[in-house]
């Protein structure tokens, strides 16, 4: 009896034992129950998802906000408590993808990740990249759904910058065989022209090559007519003034005489425009000076008339200066046979003068001799002194006018036009 005592004690004892610890099960459970699924998280749980760098959203077993971290709080700008107790689809801008993401979880245990776009402060939307997990007990009790991801906008960031590159790399690219193409273009065009460039310059050298044979072939005829020229002058002007004419009359002397001066005049212009090799411009100012220095030699060798000269600085045209330059010689020889005519002790002042005016457009030539005795005067006339050489060279080569009286003074006047100059960017 004892015995059976005693086993009935421990029985009890055991059964009381038995009855605490599954009590303080129960207790275990249903606090820990309350613990999680009613308020959420563990204090320590919150705090390890406080730390990560990443969202984090728990959602009940039905389905109602509980609790997001610090990390989604401040990317989205909301405190967790103003979604407290809401449906999860309220944190969502597309709540068909969340009830359907939430019935994938219900059958599978997992669901994403996904890219969901949550609201934010002030009406506006952050992106997420998130997966769903189911939350359950050891015992297999349902406590809601764990959502945690990364902040999709530095990956959307990234992929746009890395989309920008690439379509910047492709229009590189294409611009890059466009400039090719470019180039081979512009550098065969180049070469067609070099070419081309190539072939004008040869063509324009042997064309200077042809033009330097005609000119060395000009020049040498030209030298041989200069030389010609030259010889038949100095014959001309050799017999004129030969020994043999001296046995003639005093008319016909005077003629040899004036044939003399006008072959020499036509030398003097002739060495001026080929001797010194002034083609196109004669310089007249030279030429006058130095026909007034050889009538000067020639008619008053010992004691030389007092010539006053006013000459411009002008170069004439070769069409102007042959007609004026034997004008020339015509008025100087008769003017010097004016002053040869005149005694000593009566010789007048000589003034010649050949001046540009620019305002006209015209060359103005005077001739004075002055005073002018009465005796020297009435030899003066057509008959004695004939200017008609001079008249016709002035009047039907230079287009111009002479003018001479014989008053109290010889003077001579004669006025032509110059010619218009061309100007360069008016040739064509």
């Amino acid at each position: 009896m004892e015995i059976l005592s005693i086993q009935t004690d421990a029985f009890f004892i055991v059964l009381i034992a038995f009855a605490f610890a599954v009590a303080a099960a129960v207790v275990y459970y249903v606090l820990w129950h309350n613990a999680v699924v009613r308020t959420g998280p563990s204090d320590v749980t919150m705090k390890v998802f406080d730390l990560l760098p990443q969202p984090v959203f728990f959602f009940d077993d039905k389905g109602l906000i509980r609790y997001f971290n610090t990390y989604s709080q401040e990317v989205l700008g909301i405190k967790q408590e103003y979604f407290a107790d809401l449906p999860m689809e309220t944190l969502f801008r597309n709540e068909a993808a969340i009830r359907a993401l939430k019935k994938q979880v219900a059958l599978a245990g997992t669901a994403g990740p996904e890219k969901l776009s949550l609201r934010s402060a002030y009406g506006g939307s952050i992106v997420f990249n998130l997966s769903f997990s189911e939350l359950k007990g050891t015992l297999g009790d349902y406590y809601g759904i764990v959502a945690y991801g990364e902040d999709a906008r530095e990956a959307q960031k990234l992929r746009a910058e890395i989309e920008r590159r690439e379509k910047t790399e492709k229009n590189l690219l294409a611009l890059s065989d466009s400039l090719e193409d470019m180039v081979d273009q512009r550098t065969k065009e180049l070469t067609e022209s070099i070419g081309e460039a190539q072939r004008e310059m040869n063509e324009r050298l042997k064309k200077e090559d042809l033009l330097r044979s005609a000119i060395a072939d000009m020049e040498h005829m030209l030298g041989e007519v200069h030389n010609r020229q030259t010889k038949n002058m100095k014959l001309i002007i050799n017999m004129l003034k030969a020994e043999q004419w001296k046995g003639i009359n005093q008319v016909e002397r005077k003629k040899m005489k004036i044939l003399y001066h006008r072959v020499k005049a036509m030398q003097r212009v002739y060495e001026y425009v080929f001797l010194e090799g002034k083609m196109e411009l004669v310089d007249f100012q030279s030429f006058l000076t130095d026909m007034t220095d050889r009538y000067q030699s020639i008619y008053f060798e010992d004691k030389p008339v007092a010539i006053t000269l006013n000459i411009d600085d002008e170069n004439l045209q070769i069409d102007q200066a042959f007609p004026f330059g034997l004008a020339c010689n015509e008025i100087f020889r008769q003017a010097f046979d004016i002053i040869k005519s005149i005694p000593d002790h009566h010789k007048p002042e000589v003034f010649l003068s050949f001046r540009y005016n620019r305002l006209f457009n015209t060359y103005l030539f005077k001739a004075i001799i002055s005073p002018l005795p009465d005796s020297a005067a009435k030899l003066i006339n057509e008959d004695n002194y004939d200017l008609y050489l001079a008249k016709m060279l002035v009047e039907d080569q230079l287009n111009g006018k002479i003018r001479i009286s014989s008053e109290k003074e010889f003077y001579l006047k004669i006025t032509f036009d110059r010619p218009k100059q061309v100007l360069p960017w008016r040739l064509n």
